[in-house]
């Protein structure tokens, strides 16, 4: 185990017969053919040193680079083109089979016939403000009872006010 930066990483080394594999837990060596922050290892860098050595010796020899190109070629072979199943076919038969089951001709769905909300009773639904602006206005306004005018009431009318300073004028005079 090495430690750099905090981060442990395993580094295995094995052996079966003539083949050597080098892998670390970072997997970058493995993967991309980079060496990652454990270079430092002695073991890695002999692998590395290994690839490389392979890969010269594979491009300066052209039977060898040849059959490497062939094999590549009858393995890119085997793999099936990948097409996209959607430009092959309509939406329709790749819905069908996604569900596992065809669209019917005829839809026996039918809407709701009525909403129940809970606490209301039946027949009855929420007012909009518009719809009970509208009922206000039918309605009219209230009008003062004294004066039968619209935007006060009998306690803050005009008349009375005026009515009281008249009774008060005669209650002194």
């Amino acid at each position: 185990m090495i430690s750099n930066d905090l981060l442990i990483n395993n580094v295995v080394f094995s052996r079966r017969g003539d083949n050597i594999s080098i892998s670390c837990s970072c997997m970058l060596f493995v993967q991309e053919g980079l060496l990652c922050r454990n270079k430092n290892e002695c073991l890695i860098q002999d692998a590395y040193a290994i690839l490389c050595l392979s890969i010269n010796k594979i491009a300066n020899n052209e039977d060898e680079l040849a059959k490497c190109i062939k094999q590549l070629q009858e393995v890119d072979s085997g793999i099936p083109l990948c097409t996209s199943s959607r430009a092959s076919s309509s939406r329709s038969v790749h819905i069908e089979k996604i569900i596992g089951a065809a669209v019917p001709d005829v839809i026996n769905i039918h809407n709701p016939e009525g909403i129940r909300n809970k606490g209301w009773d039946n027949g009855k639904r929420i007012k909009s403000t518009r719809e009970k602006v509208i009922e206000k206005s039918k309605n009219g306004t209230r009008l003062c009872s004294l004066c039968h005018k619209p935007n006060h009431n009998a306690s803050s009318c005009i008349l009375r006010f005026k009515k009281s300073d008249i009774e008060s004028e005669i209650t002194e005079g």
